[in-house]
């Protein structure tokens, strides 16, 4: 329990920081996201990235249990995933990112939606 205590800490305060920051700041990130994907060396960064966080987090916190912890293991999944389709499939993935700019409603449920888990890890690491 002590590692997933850690790691709510720490991705909750990150998911928190971040989805605040694009909800108050939405034009600049909008524009980071275009820049992000014109770049096939920052996508392919962003990807390395993806993979090593995602096995990290898998590697010392694969909790299937039907309680909060599974969150940071679904985080970890998704985020390994995630970067090997920017690896395998990079120019299909970054299409993906330009349904944000189609439809700016999704981009914000979606905020929200990461808002709301990120709250739900800081309360469970600070207050339990």
């Amino acid at each position: 329990m002590e590692i997933s205590v850690f790691l709510a800490k720490l991705i909750g305060t990150y998911m928190v920081i971040v989805a605040v920051g694009f909800l108050v700041n939405r034009n600049i990130y909008q524009r980071l996201i275009d820049d992000f994907s014109k770049s096939p060396a920052l996508t392919y960064m962003g990807a390395v990235l993806a993979i090593i966080t995602g096995l990290l987090i898998v590697m010392v916190h694969n909790v299937w249990v039907i309680s909060w912890p599974v969150i940071i293991t679904i985080f970890g999944w998704l985020g390994l995933i995630k970067g090997i389709l920017l690896v395998v499939f990079p120019d299909s993935v970054i299409r993906l990112a330009y349904i944000y700019q189609r439809r700016p409603g999704l981009l914000t449920a979606n905020l929200i939606i990461f808002l709301l888990l990120g709250i739900v890890l800081v309360f469970k690491g600070y207050f339990i």
